[in-house]
């Protein structure tokens, strides 16, 4: 290279700032035209999707209805609003369930109102989008939530649509087939369907107690928690302060099963104070902690004198023997119940009562823990029960407050609650999967049927018997009314609100 060669490598120059600048003012251009369109298309292109699953999901309804008459030739489906299960697919019900077998991509959320066989409004979700269907057609597509609302039904309008409490859980609910593909069942949180058989012979009542499919929670923390006994209920001012922390047991007949997620405090299930001349009867009907669970503490503290299945009760305002009083903390402080649960638990306010259904309790009694979740279900409906002395001991009772039962407790583990023996419960891979499990003791419902003065109960990790005048932890549960709506998502850090 000679030295002119050299000269002239040494005068070119790089681009200036200004050059620079351009280039990026053009780059930036081009973007801001290039990349809303990319968008659009991508936007479209999902928005179509959307629409085409909506058109194969609304098919396979269509078909589930053909092939429903094809077989049955006056099917007639309750009219009502259905939900979508996130799980499979199906549409849930109050009372039953339409299980649409549907290849494509399955819808993630949504409602369905059906009037004589047709879907008369339906929203239903695929992904971000929500699809509205009309009179059976697929209409309008936006990227928008369902939330119990029916999109585009109405001209301009959206069509408001009430997704009932028992519908938002039993649309999150999975089959046990999909249980048993979790590697650790632990970690379940949905509810899980379970289908219970018909009692037909010696049941509580006298007849047949009729086949149930229950949504029940299990394993170590699902997502039941809610807030109960509030201050208030109005949506923005339930919270921790206002509220108390309740978990709920499972759905049924259309009910939300609901118990505190604490003890309200240690009492006796029966003293004789009331009912029995201080003698100590493990007939729940008569027992002095139903009458308080159902006299004071229903009634906002207050001891009064009630009526209970036409027989005037009278309360004195000593109350009992041994003091009933609520005395938990609500620091949940050793609780397990994997929250803090904030408010201190108190009586049941009056708008809480009010939200509270009358139910059948079942009270067979049981004298062998060496029995399945299964076959605790069918004992305590069925009309075992003590009979060796003067008094009559009832198998149902018909009242607003109980506490959990022996079969609760044993499909509360997701790992041991078909086939393990309750006597096997205090097994490490049962307790880590059972959310009823506190670590303190707790009374259960079901009453011992050789021994006249003792119930069951769960002893820290494992099921006990003991007597009836010794004082243990008391978890109240109840059924909600089925015409109640939930917000939220059940997790202990955003609990479902009740919106009455």
């Amino acid at each position: 290279m000679n030295n002119q060669e050299m000269i002239n490598i040494s005068k070119k120059k790089g681009f200036t700032l200004i050059e620079l600048l351009a280039v990026i003012i053009i780059l930036a251009i081009i973007a801001l035209i290039t990349v809303p369109i990319i968008y659009n298309i991508i936007e479209n292109s999902k928005k179509g999707a959307a629409k085409d699953s909506a058109y194969g999901y609304n098919d396979a309804i269509s078909k589930f209805f053909i092939e429903k008459l094809i077989s049955q030739h006056d099917y007639t489906l309750p009219d009502g609003v259905y939900a979508v299960n996130q799980a499979n697919g199906y549409l849930v019900g109050d009372n039953e369930t339409l299980e649409i077998q549907f290849s494509g991509r399955k819808p993630t959320g949504g409602s369905f109102e059906f009037r004589k066989n047709t879907i008369t409004q339906a929203c239903v979700k695929f992904g971000d989008y929500a699809v509205s269907i009309t009179n059976g057609e697929v209409k309008n597509v936006e990227k928008a939530s369902c939330n119990g609302t029916l999109i585009g039904t109405s001209g301009s309008e959206d069509t408001q649509v009430t997704t009932t409490a028992a519908q938002t859980i039993m649309a999150k609910a999975i089959t046990e087939s999909a249980l048993n593909e979790y590697s650790d069942k632990s970690t379940v949180k949905v509810p899980v369907t379970i289908n219970h058989p018909a009692i037909t012979e010696n049941t509580a009542t006298g007849s047949e107690i009729p086949a149930l499919t229950s949504y029940r929670y299990m394993g170590a923390d699902p997502d039941n928690y809610i807030y109960f006994n509030c201050d208030t209920y109005n949506e923005s001012d339930q919270n921790s302060q206002t509220c108390e922390m309740w978990r709920i047991i499972s759905v049924e007949n259309g009910q939300l099963k609901i118990t505190t997620a604490d003890s309200i405090g240690s009492m006796p299930w029966d003293e004789g104070y009331v009912n029995h001349g201080g003698n100590y009867v493990n007939d729940w009907a008569t027992s002095d902690l139903n009458d308080f669970l159902n006299g004071k503490y229903l009634n906002n503290g207050v001891a009064i004198n009630y009526t209970k299945n036409g027989t005037e009760i009278s309360i004195p305002a000593r109350t009992y023997l041994f003091d009933y009083t609520i005395s938990a903390t609500g620091s949940g402080s050793g609780s397990g119940s994997g929250a803090n649960l904030g408010k201190r638990y108190s009586y049941l306010n009056s708008s809480t009562t009010n939200m509270i259904s009358d139910t059948t309790w079942y009270l067979g009694g049981g004298n062998d823990d060496n029995i399945t979740s299964a076959q605790a279900y069918a004992l305590e409906r069925g009309n075992n029960k003590y009979t060796g002395d003067s008094y009559t001991r009832t198998t149902s009772v018909i009242g607003k407050v109980a506490i959990m039962s022996l079969s609760d407790y044993g499909y509360a583990s997701s790992s041991c609650y078909n086939g393990t023996g309750l006597n096997d419960y205090y097994e490490p891979t049962c307790t880590s999967s059972n959310w009823l499990l506190n670590g303190h003791h707790q009374w259960l419902l079901t009453p011992s049927s050789d021994i006249n003065d003792h119930a069951w109960y769960l002893h820290s990790d494992r099921l006990n018997d003991s007597l009836l005048y010794n004082t243990i932890g008391v978890r109240p549960v109840v059924y909600l009314n089925s015409n109640i709506t939930l917000t939220g998502n059940g997790t202990s850090s955003e609990p479902y609100k009740i919106i009455k």
